[in-house]
């Protein structure tokens, strides 16, 4: 069951088996396609380390995270190449499905493992794709591959999300835009999420009423770098964590979460906060993904 797994630096804590619980956490410290600064394959255990300094106990939720019983998996095994990586990644997540119908939540790594994890969720579920980023990633390139700047356009060509919407981005080319149209993808803008953030959830209940589950990617970059700095590629004028959150959270209570990844955070570029707020964002997504 744990082949290709390294559970040296597991949460502290998530003490459940994989048989009890319903999430399972899985590092993927993959970062070969990265284009700006390498470092993210550091994220998991850097969110890790962040998580089990923070208070278990959700005062906003009510909950301890830690009577959730998730199942903290480890780190996967990874290769510089993405196809042999992706492979043996959506090995195992099946292999867990095999044992339990688990909620897989993936910590990056860059933002190509979202493809791997996103694969092996489509082949047991149907849903919708909430895409949280500040980029489009749509720049697909026939040589590269998928990478982490055109996962998303290798998603929409296998079909493997009913709707998918990207929220939050505010650098794209006149090209990824016309690719997005072309192909049902929504793009909803940081400025309109600062604006108002309450329309923007409405908007998109209703891009995703069809679906009864949604899986949620994040890259930490969606978040203003005051928030965000330690990533690969920052952007200015992002939105905020309580935005963040409460887009999230309005999802989850009105669709079951079936998996999700939190990526891009990069420890050598982080004073800290980016780690806090990656490790507070994964509480959350573990609480609110095991409400139904």
């Amino acid at each position: 069951m744990e082949l290709y797994l390294d559970r040296s630096r597991i949460i502290k804590h998530s003490g459940a088996k994989l048989e009890d619980a319903k999430v399972a956490i899985l590092g993927i410290p993959f970062d070969s396609t990265s284009t700006e600064f390498p470092g993210s394959r550091f994220g998991p255990n850097y969110v890790r380390d962040w998580f089990s300094r923070l208070y278990g106990y959700d005062n906003e939720e009510e909950q301890n995270v830690y009577d959730t019983k998730f199942y903290d998996a480890g780190n996967h095994e990874v290769y510089t190449h993405f196809n042999k990586t992706e492979e043996i990644v959506t090995e195992t997540i099946k292999k867990m499905y095999e044992k339990k119908d688990i909620i897989p939540i993936a910590l990056g790594g860059e933002h190509s493992i979202t493809h791997m994890n996103v694969k092996a969720v489509a082949s047991h579920k149907n849903f919708a794709l909430v895409v949280f980023d500040a980029h489009a990633d749509l720049l697909f390139d026939e040589n590269e591959g998928v990478t982490h700047i055109s996962f998303l356009q290798d998603i929409t060509k296998e079909s493997y999300a009913e709707k998918i919407i990207v929220v939050g981005v505010r650098a794209y080319t006149p090209e990824e835009k016309a690719y997005a149209n072309d192909n049902g993808i929504t793009l909803i803008s940081a400025e309109l999420v600062n604006k108002n953030v309450s329309n923007v959830i409405n908007f998109i209940m209703k891009e995703i009423a069809n679906s009864e589950n949604v899986y949620i990617s994040v890259d930490i970059d969606v978040l203003d770098p005051i928030y965000s700095i330690g990533t690969g590629s920052p952007e200015p004028e992002g939105i905020d964590f309580i935005s963040l959150k409460e887009i999230i959270k309005s999802i989850s209570n009105d669709k079951v979460i079936v998996g999700g990844d939190i990526n891009e955070v990069l420890p050598e570029r982080d004073p800290g906060q980016t780690g806090v707020y990656a490790a507070h964002l994964l509480k959350k997504m573990i609480i609110w993904s095991n409400r139904i």
